[in-house]
């Protein structure tokens, strides 16, 4: 069982000087055995919690015997809303209590702050480098009472010999997550240390409370954008009919009918559709298909502080059968421009024999082709003929079949004249016929010949003139690069991506995410794991100019050099560590958080 925070029971009979023996053996066997070996019956004797993150510190090359040198920076900047909110309850804390230090730290695990009236255990501290300016993320650290927080995003107990590195087994550490109230994005821990001798089964329930106590506080201490921002939400989403969204750039809140709908990647694309509301000051209608496939009916109202505007107010209902089929493609994807383009080639192809479908190169011709042939005639089959590797006899020798559809690619790699041949035999065909096409690498003439053989035609814009389909189809390609269900853009690479021309069109975005996919260490693919050429936005979504391009990459660069250690990183660059904060928050540069 576990109380309605999530926090598990401490049975106190697991710490003890029996217990610790306990743990010490089971490590032992556990971390000599190969990482890919299964569990031995040692793991019964140790929280499956604390053997995973083992097993995360041993595959980030930590050494357990190693001394400690953590990353340090006492000039990092900290996080001063939630410093606000957490001093006055920590302070408190620390004073009621003896024998234990209190420690907070940022949403990435740097130490922010630590108080104790024990003098010897915050030595002890010291000597194993937990100080504030420390970062204690587990794959510097191992397996410790903040950095493991943030790798299961819930409380957690690290009890002596369950720490990785041996320096850190003679303290408990008990950590909670902290956070924001509003968006319930993490934005801290509060951590307990103690002797570990001192471990007893109270101490999580008192950092627990100290934890809701901060996120009260928070609540409080909200600036009146974010409080405009949810009170219009709470006010509207009182409704069990409609399905309600708050948002900006930063916040997104939804109630239970309205996350039925909602992707995370919907967050970037309904915030690029609803600025026009903010900018105008005056509501909008519309209508909006989302990455799951349902197509909503939105009325977009601007939320004011006062004489500025704190986001957006979104009332939506979902259009009845609009919802993908459990029969469609699994090709096909759920993007807004895509679907219009589809339903246009839909009702062309179902009346015509013979289609053009038009598009720049890799803006996914081949795929509205097929999709556009799964939709008619499931049933019949597909050839698809490439003619920058096969000759026009592949289509001549098999095109009086009326039951199959040709799917045909590359008309441009033909010599001249077996393309006029190719636009003669398509006036004959008798089967169905899908011609792929680029308009801008074809002879006019030509084009022209061919296009005049066919019944009709149908465009598919280059993603550039369809940012907005940009979210649907990072998910599709995703899913379709075998990525984990659990593997998202971020807001801010979708907004990134969003703000790129991408002149290959899909292709080249299916390469980038490939490339991200591949060389990403974090849960999202976030702005840093993109491409450098393709990260060229700031925070607030302002496209980087050349010289802003070419020095966030060199900044980049030193501090994976580093291990984003950015002190040593500035030093490599000759420049201050307050420079280099600047740098990293005006170009949106962040640590990539571990997986």
């Amino acid at each position: 069982m576990s109380d309605e925070r999530g926090i598990p029971p401490l049975q106190a009979e697991r710490w003890g000087q029996t217990a610790r023996r306990q743990t010490m053996a089971a490590r032992e066997r556990l971390l000599g055995a190969s990482t890919t070996q299964p569990e031995t019956a040692a793991s019964a004797l140790v929280r499956s919690e604390i053997v995973t993150s083992w097993r995360r510190s041993q595959l980030n090359g930590i050494d357990p015997g190693a001394p400690l040198t953590l990353p340090h920076d006492p000039e990092r900047e900290g996080a001063p809303r939630l410093l606000r909110a957490a001093e006055p309850v920590l302070q408190r804390l620390s004073a009621d209590l003896s024998n234990t230090v209190i420690t907070l730290a940022d949403s990435s695990s740097w130490i922010l702050w630590r108080a104790s009236a024990d003098k010897r255990l915050l030595t002890g501290l010291d000597q194993v480098a937990a100080m504030p300016g420390s970062l204690l993320a587990e794959e510097v650290a191992g397996t410790n009472g903040l950095g493991t927080v943030l790798e299961v995003r819930g409380p957690v107990i690290v009890a002596g010999p369950e720490h990785f590195l041996e320096g850190m087994q003679d303290f408990t550490c008990v950590g909670v997550p902290v956070r924001d109230p509003f968006s319930r994005r993490l934005e801290g821990i509060v951590a307990l240390t103690c002797h570990y001798r001192d471990t007893n089964e109270h101490l999580l329930p008192l950092v627990a409370e100290a934890a809701k106590e901060i996120e009260d506080r928070l609540r409080l201490g909200s600036s009146t954008r974010e409080r405009a921002l949810f009170d219009a939400f709470v006010r509207t989403a009182r409704s069990p009919a409609l399905a309600v969204a708050s948002m900006n750039e930063e916040y997104l809140f939804t109630n239970a009918q309205a996350a039925q709908l909602f992707d995370p990647s919907d967050h970037a694309r309904l915030w690029d559709w609803a600025q026009e509301a903010m900018r105008s000051r005056r509501t909008m209608t519309g209508r909006v298909t989302l990455s799951r496939g349902f197509a909503v009916d939105v009325r977009c109202s601007t939320v004011h502080d006062g004489p500025t505007a704190a986001g957006v107010l979104l009332t939506m209902r979902s259009t009845p059968g609009t919802q993908s089929s459990d029969k469609a493609p699994k090709r096909q994807v759920s993007t807004p421009e895509w679907w219009k383009v589809r339903e246009a080639g839909l009702r062309l192809f179902r009346a015509r024999r013979r289609v053009a479908v038009l598009g720049e190169g890799g803006a996914g011709k081949a795929t509205l082709a097929r999709a556009l042939h799964d939709a008619t005639a499931p049933r019949t089959p597909l050839i698809e003929i490439d003619f920058a590797v096969d000759g026009i006899s592949s289509f001549v020798d098999g095109h009086h079949d009326p039951s199959s559809t040709f799917l045909l690619h590359h008309v441009d790699c033909l010599p001249r004249r077996a393309a006029l041949e190719l636009a003669a035999r398509l006036e004959r065909a008798a089967a169905r016929v899908l011609l792929a096409v680029d308009p801008d690498v074809v002879e006019a003439a030509v084009l022209g010949r061919l296009l005049d053989r066919t019944d009709g035609a149908v465009t598919i814009p280059p993603l550039r003139e369809r940012r907005q389909d940009l979210p649907g189809l990072v998910s599709a390609l995703l899913r379709d690069l075998g990525a984990d269900s659990e593997r998202r853009c971020t807001s801010g690479a979708i907004t990134a991506l969003m703000h790129h021309d991408l002149p290959g069109n899909v292709a080249e975005l299916r390469r980038v995410l490939s490339t991200a996919l591949a060389t990403s260490t974090s849960r999202d693919i976030g702005v840093d794991d993109l491409p450098p050429t393709h990260r060229t936005v700031t925070r607030d979504g302002r496209k980087l100019i050349a010289l802003e391009e070419a020095e966030r990459a060199t900044i980049v660069d030193a501090l994976q050099s580093t291990g984003w250690n950015a002190e040593s990183a500035a030093e490599h660059l000759g420049i201050s560590r307050a420079t280099i904060y600047r740098k990293m928050k005006a170009l949106s540069i962040r640590r990539p958080v571990q997986r």
